[in-house]
């Protein structure tokens, strides 16, 4: 019979994932905003938004304003009671994938924060509707006077596919040098100009042609080329040869180009230009001036001596004894230099017998010197010089350094650009005492929002160390064919040593696991499905047994999200969970996990909230055992426990005047909460155990809570709000009831620690948080702590400051350690940053790391300093790296290709 019921229960919740992904009839549209982020500002922005969509899409819109999109996103993803949600960007990069759908951004005259988003369940024709609406919002009178007072120009939609115009953005191993845009000479000034054909010297006779007798013809110009005019203190014409000569304050123009020279001969029928003495020449990409020029103003082509030439695309200078421009944008020099550095003896330049430059692509260099303010310090026989600003294959400038563990370091890398979507790296480091490192690194875009990076790294091991091997895979994939989303996290190491030898920072050197994951998603309008398959490798196997770990190979989860049933107030979802584990020692099996849900959100007074809630937990297991000590039969192969909860909640707020720091108001609310749930006591003990769903330990206690938040309201000069959240104070506890009735405990302690959580930003620059779990009965010392402080204060200067304790009773790992990270600019032209790990426990540092740049107008010089202590108490490492950027080449990433960079972390840079 229970087994009967058992099967009946599963096919129940079989049946009832699909009904309940069933598309419900339409209802109003409902919109949640956080006040005065976004383009809704207050209540009064809203109420003509809401009228104004209503008007376009025929269906009634309700607008909501919440304080933060903390309070927004529950409502939106948890208790369905909103269709849509405008988000932040920085919230939105918190959720998982999936959570919600994109939608729509803003644009205006100035930068829209945040996103349109949907819940998972939304109705498509609803979202096309509304997509349509947004893109005409604004054609009526009326909506272009709200779109002004809200300062957006258009709703955009983001479910824009990938196509040709897709362009890979540089992403190389380099960083370039940011500067402001060198102010150009200043011109010449230039008299009064007239058209050739009627030059009216000054402070001479005029030169006529008698009236019958007819110019002679002139060579053939472009129909669009413009005419030129010209003007200066003296000039003589020849109307019969078309000649002009001019002396004195010269000024020849054509269009954009301005020509002032001290003496100027001009040819009209072959338009050549020929000026002694000192001369500038004004293009709108280029500038040149030098002692004379010979030139022609139709092929724009010509010799320059004793010249200098500011291209301004790249900030480049050239000077040479003599330059020759050979086309467009082709110029040869003799016996010159180039630099990016402004300055009649800039910072650093090269200097070389024949210099030929491309704009856009190459300068090329035979015979060079690199000087530093006009004293040389390396000699090279050949140089490629970026004259570009867009990415280019080419070497990197190289990294040097020392490590205590290391030795010697030279790292050397080649930026290659495969394609419009693909470039790569590929690298060569010299570590004296570990030996040779070789890798490649790809990076690909495919489409607007499918992009990656692949990187396979080896070092090949001297002087007794072992050969190692480490591979990399980041994918994120939302627009895949058939409406599908790839995420991959694949980390391969050999050893664990890798981590500890290329970990620039504690959560990379630390690691003691290699995870690889593959996600495949799909999400209809009321189903979503995830394909996962993940392999663990644990790098320390003295602890812990890697052929022991179960590994996911795959796991299968089809689920309903939660969700309203029409217009009642109940709300259901589904979890239906298919997880194969594999592993070379113990037991392997496939299990079905399922975790129904039905809930409902009572109000029955308008400040009182009730939540019940009724849940299960299935677990139906097919073992197949390897275990040496129990066989396949000893295990039992299905377990089902019930989950019952009631939620009690209200809110209290009251609002006050004040004046003071900025703020006109303060906003005051106590939020008390009181659950009660109830798990029986069920024997799992021969279930088999893969992870925390094989045990469903069983409750009976009241859980309760007190949210105290402070907010504070300010308005700009157009009396538009602003708002700021100035502390969140939570305190929460249970009671154990199952614990207080147990007649077999002597001292029964019902009471759980109390738990303490604030976030306080008192100023907009500075925030302060709090976690902690604080005993109520023996040590009242708190169990765990852990505290943080944050300044972010202009032109870079920070400061961070981070503290963890945990005692023995709480962990096996007992910590207590300090973490400390500040950045500052006062000593500009010399940036700095430092971090400082201390373990308390210990009573030593763990890691010292300071970070210096001298930053110059077109260079800058880093160098790092690190002291590390060893993991297994032996010496500690320390470390010296320097290196140094040119503005317009940059500098490479570091040692170890980034493996263990952040996700996502692409370098973006400019490439030789």
């Amino acid at each position: 019979m229970r087994r009967s019921l058992q099967i009946f229960l599963v096919l129940l919740c079989l049946c009832g994932t699909f009904v309940l992904s069933a598309p419900l009839a339409a209802a109003a549209v409902s919109i949640g905003f956080v006040a005065g982020e976004g383009p809704v500002r207050g209540e009064s922005d809203a109420r003509v938004l809401s009228e104004l969509l209503a008007a376009r899409l025929g269906t009634p819109v309700s607008v909501r304003l919440f304080r933060s999109d903390a309070e927004l996103h529950p409502w939106l993803s948890r208790y369905r009671e909103l269709d849509y949600g405008w988000l932040g960007e920085a919230f939105l990069n918190r959720l998982p994938a999936g959570d919600v759908l994109p939608l729509a951004a803003a644009e205006g005259p100035a930068p829209v924060s945040g996103r349109l988003v949907a819940r998972q369940d939304a109705d498509p024709a609803g979202l096309r509707q509304l997509l349509d609406a947004l893109a005409e919002f604004g054609r009526r009178p009326e909506e272009a006077a709200l779109l002004a007072t809200l300062g957006v120009s258009r709703f955009v939609a983001l479910a824009a596919p990938g196509g040709e115009d897709d362009i890979l953005l540089p992403t190389t191993a380099v960083t370039v040098l940011e500067r402001p845009a060198a102010a150009p000479p200043r011109p010449v000034a230039a008299p009064a100009a007239v058209p050739v054909a009627a030059i009216v010297p000054r402070a001479v006779a005029p030169v006529t042609a008698p009236a019958a007798r007819p110019l002679p013809p002139a060579a053939p110009a472009a129909p669009a080329e413009p005419p030129v005019s010209l003007a200066a203190d003296r000039l003589d014409v020849d109307n019969d040869n078309r000649l002009a000569r001019a002396s004195g304050n010269v000024a020849l123009q054509q269009g954009d180009i301005t020509l002032n020279a001290a003496e100027l001969i001009w040819q009209e029928s072959t338009r050549d230009v020929a000026a002694n003495g000192y001369f500038r020449l004004a293009e709108p990409d280029a500038e040149m001036q030098g002692s004379s020029l010979q030139a022609n103003l139709a092929t724009r082509m010509g010799l320059a001596r004793n010249s200098r030439v500011f291209i301004r695309q790249r900030n480049f200078h050239l000077a040479g004894e003599e330059i020759e421009r050979l086309g467009e944008a082709t110029y040869q020099v003799r016996g010159g230099s180039f630099t990016t550095c402004d300055g009649d003896i800039p910072d650093w330049q090269f200097t070389a017998d024949r210099v030929n430059v491309t704009l856009g692509r190459y300068a090329t260099a035979r015979n060079v010197w690199f000087e530093i303010r006009n004293t040389p310090v390396l000699y090279l026989p050949y140089l490629i010089f970026p004259a570009k600003a867009e990415r280019e294959s080419g070497f990197l400038l190289p990294r040097a350094g020392y490590s205590s563990r290391k030795g010697g370091m030279l790292s050397l890398a080649w930026y290659e650009v495969i394609d419009r979507h693909l470039d790569a790296t590929l690298y060569l480091d010299y570590l004296s005492r570990i030996g040779v490192g070789t890798g490649a690194e790809f990076r690909y875009l495919l489409g607007s929002d499918n992009a990656g990076e692949a990187l396979a790294y080896r070092v090949t091991g001297v002087r007794g160390n072992d050969d190692t091997f480490a591979f990399k895979w980041r994918h994120r994939g939302n627009s895949l064919p058939g409406g599908f989303r790839l995420t991959a996290d694949v980390d391969y190491v050999e050893d664990i040593e890798y981590f500890e030898d290329f970990g620039d920072v504690a959560e990379e050197y630390t690691r003691d696991q290699a995870v690889s994951t593959l996600m495949l998603q799909r999400n209809w309008d009321r189903l979503n499905v995830t394909v996962l398959a993940q392999y663990i490798r644990d790098l320390e196997e003295e602890l812990i047994d890697n052929d022991r770990i179960p590994q996911r190979l795959p796991e299968i989860n089809v689920s309903v999200p939660l969700k309203r049933l029409g217009t009642s107030p109940l709300y259901a979802r589904m979890e239906n969970l298919l997880t194969n584990f594999v592993r070379q020692d113990g037991v392997d099996g496939l299990r079905y996990y399922l975790n129904p849900e039905l809930s409902a959100v009572l109000r029955p007074g308008s400040w009182l909230e009730l939540t019940p809630s009724v849940a299960a937990h299935g677990r139906y297991y097919h073992v197949d055992s390897t275990d040496d000590l129990l066989s396949r039969d000893d295990y039992d192969n299905e377990s089902l426990v019930g989950d019952y909860a009631l939620t009690a909640s209200t809110r209290l707020a009251r609002v006050y005047p004040f004046t003071g720091f900025g703020f006109e108001k303060l906003r005051h609310s106590i939020e008390p909460q009181v659950t009660y749930r109830y798990i029986p006591d069920s024997s799992q003990a021969r279930l088999p155990y893969y992870d925390v769903y094989d045990r469903i330990g069983p409750a009976n206690r009241i859980e309760y809570a007190l949210v105290n938040r402070l907010t504070g309201r300010a308005a700009d000069a157009a009396g538009a709000p602003s708002y700021r959240e100035l502390l969140n104070l939570r305190l929460s506890q249970s009671y154990d009831i199952a614990v207080e009735r147990d007649d077999d405990l002597a001292d029964p302690q019902p009471f759980s620690e109390l738990r303490i959580e604030a976030e306080a930003r008192p100023t907009a620059e500075t925030a302060l948080s709090l976690d902690a779990l604080a005993p109520v009965y023996g040590d009242q010392r708190f169990s765990r702590l852990t505290a943080s402080a944050r300044y972010s204060g202009r032109y870079g200067n920070t400061a961070a400051l981070h503290y963890t304790y945990l005692s023995s009773s709480y962990s096996d790992d007992p910590t207590d350690y300090l973490d400390l990270r500040l950045a500052t600019s006062l000593l500009a032209p010399v940036y700095a940053e430092f971090r400082e790990r201390y373990d308390f426990r210990e009573g030593q540092s763990l890691e010292s790391l300071l970070n210096l740049e001298y930053r110059s107008r077109c260079w800058s010089l880093f160098l790092s300093l690190r002291n590390r202590s060893s993991k297994d108490g032996g010496s500690d490492n320390n470390e010296i790296m320097a290196g140094f950027a040119l503005s317009g080449i940059g500098r490479v990433g570091g040692f170890g290709t980034k493996l263990t960079a952040p996700d996502g972390a692409v370098d973006q840079a400019a490439a030789p």
